[in-house]
């Protein structure tokens, strides 16, 4: 078992899920876990991950970031 903690400071429980979405994600693929599946309770940040244009959101870096390793083979 593997676990991560930052101080990401005054920001948004969304703000949160996404970077946790997103570290955790970055760790399985160091880790060599290819097959992963990710719990969360917040219908938005799944919205976000597979299906909206974030082109324009606060968060689009990370979001691009969470797909590409979506993506990987």
């Amino acid at each position: 078992m593997r676990v991560f903690h930052d101080n990401i400071g005054y920001s948004s429980i969304f703000h949160a899920g996404i970077l946790t979405l997103m570290h955790g994600i970055q760790i399985c693929w160091e880790e060599g876990l290819r097959d992963i599946i990710c719990y969360t309770d917040s219908m938005h940040t799944i919205h976000l991950v597979q299906h909206l244009d974030v082109s324009t959101h606060c968060y689009e870096n990370k979001i691009a970031i969470i797909r590409k390793y979506m993506t990987k083979d």
